[in-house]
């Protein structure tokens, strides 16, 4: 059995199908733990390639019967080792262009389709960002969009529509904004969240209380006065069709309050106040994150969200004096800092420009 390349896009195809595969990773610990692989059906072993032997294979580390993916066999050591487990039987591929591959991967998910709007979420899947598009009477608006925009211009193109508005829930400290990149190839107006407009130069619109209307549709902006780095954070309430979020509540954990040794703190203060301003809203209201936060949040029809009754429900089990407490919780629910965050505000307020290769390598040094 010789080793075969695949695609991540196979890959993908191949596990909505029910297919599972073993990840091997050969990088260094902290490397892998920075920027692992990850999905559903994906079962990720990080071996750094100075613990393998060459005469050595660990069977216990690896599932049977699964196709074992190697994200790259440039090293010789890699390359031993997958002609190990061709020996003993594995299935063994690597996956084409590695690392880059899955960097730039985006999943794009259908969420709702009716004669109003059709509503799609895009998945980074290396990151856990989570962006979305609506269109509505051939107008599209994109909210929080990652640096890869070519999702974004080919759902308005498919749509026949065109992109009227790019919205920034918040100032992105961790990963680079989309926003800067669709402002140059569209007409499109840019809003983002009132008390971070002072900070940037870009041309972008103060996004205020109220309503706004987006094609056929309406929604309501509810501004938050959040702390921390980047002050200030908006939720965008879509008609009845659900609620963007974007890092003020995250599947699986409460937002990023980027303060240190005070995170704790202003956690509870953040969620407690958005169940506030929320608490109109009935518990079958669909929450859209920013981010996801363990691959288990993917659905089996690949979206990734909940509802309000279900945050309203994690809240009062957290809850002492009806006040949220996540002493107990502090990996579960509030967010790692961000190594590069001050960086990464600069780049995405425009204080300062960066190519492409870099924003790379400063997205990576990111810990998820």
């Amino acid at each position: 059995m010789a080793i075969t390349t695949i695609t991540l896009r196979d890959m993908a195809e191949r596990m909505t199908r029910g297919e599972t595969f073993s990840v091997l990773d050969v990088r260094s610990r902290n490397v892998y733990q920075n920027w692992m692989i990850k999905g559903r059906s994906l079962a990720a072993v990080d071996v750094p390639y100075y613990d393998f032997q060459a005469d050595e294979v660990n069977d216990q580390l690896l599932p049977a019967r699964t196709c074992v993916i190697f994200l790259t066999l440039h090293d010789s050591a890699a390359q031993n080792v997958a002609d190990r487990l061709v020996e003993k039987g594995y299935e063994v591929s690597t996956l084409l262009d590695g690392y880059t591959a899955w960097d730039e991967f985006v999943v794009e998910s259908t969420l709702l389709v009716n004669a109003q709007v059709k509503l799609v979420q895009f998945h980074r899947l290396a990151t856990g960002c989570l962006s979305y598009a609506f269109v509505s009477a051939h107008q599209v608006a994109v909210i929080d969009p990652i640096r890869f925009i070519e999702p974004y211009l080919a759902f308005a193109e498919r749509e026949n529509s065109k992109i009227e508005t790019v919205i920034d829930t918040h100032v992105h400290t961790d990963h680079i904004s989309g926003a800067q990149a669709l402002l140059g190839v569209t007409r499109a107006a840019y809003l983002m969240a009132h008390r971070e407009v002072h900070q940037t130069a870009l041309p972008v619109t103060r996004l205020k209380r109220g309503t706004l209307r987006f094609g056929a549709l309406d929604a309501r902006v509810i501004t938050l006065d959040t702390e921390g780095n980047a002050p200030g954070h908006s939720l965008l309430v879509l008609d009845r069709f659900g609620i963007f979020t974007g890092d003020a509540l995250v599947v699986g954990e409460v937002g990023i309050p980027d303060l240190p040794g005070v995170a704790q703190e202003w956690a509870e203060k953040t969620t407690n106040t958005i169940l506030r301003e929320l608490q109109a809203y009935p518990d079958d209201m669909l929450i859209w994150p920013g981010h996801f936060s363990d691959v288990q949040e993917v659905s089996k029809n690949g979206m990734i969200g909940t509802t309000l009754g279900q945050i309203r429900s994690g809240a009062r089990r957290l809850s002492v004096s009806n006040v949220l407490s996540f002493a107990d919780h502090p990996r579960d629910f509030v967010s790692q800092l961000h190594p590069n965050s001050d960086e990464i505000m600069r780049i995405n307020t425009g204080q300062i420009a960066l190519e492409a290769h870099d924003a790379k390598a400063l997205e990576r040094e990111i810990r998820l």
